[in-house]
């Protein structure tokens, strides 16, 4: 059972809420997580964010692959320096939220730059290079092709 009290600190300043999510962690509960819940506790962070015009941090918090590490650590695999910097500035919101919300005072979060392979992205190839790689994931295609005559050299 958690006992909550009341100081004349926390009622002169009730925004200290995220100062006390960081202190006197180690008596606080860790209930352990998965990175689904992870996420849906960012989706509703970012809807937040989004109703004050941090569209940048909650588009971040959405759409960056994360990975769930020993000892709480959600590490955001960002595509820049920019977002990288935005998560380390509001370090202290986020992780507040994600420890109030998963109910577990242990979380920290990290970020790591990771660079696309551009390569994956833009492919050149003729019609007919288009027409093997997709028969070979549909090979009915072949026969849809040769049903109907069809030219796919054009």
């Amino acid at each position: 059972m958690v006992s909550k009290h009341l100081s004349i600190s926390g009622v002169m300043n009730p925004d200290n809420q995220e100062e006390d999510d960081f202190t006197n962690t180690e008596s606080k509960p860790r209930t352990e997580f998965d990175i689904e819940l992870v996420r849906k506790s960012l989706r509703k962070l970012a809807y937040n964010l989004q109703k004050e015009g941090r569209d940048s941090l909650a588009s971040t918090l959405t759409t960056s692959d994360m990975e769930l590490k020993d000892n709480f650590i959600i590490e955001f695999k960002v595509s820049n320096t920019i977002q990288k910097n935005s998560l380390e500035q509001y370090r202290i919101e986020i992780v507040s939220h994600l420890r109030r919300t998963l109910e577990n005072w242990g979380i920290e979060i990290g970020s790591e730059i990771v660079e696309k392979d551009s390569s994956d992205d833009i492919q050149l190839m003729t019609s007919v290079d288009k027409f093997k790689k997709m028969s070979e994931k549909n090979p009915a295609l072949i026969a849809f092709q040769k049903r109907f005559k069809l030219d796919i050299d054009f």
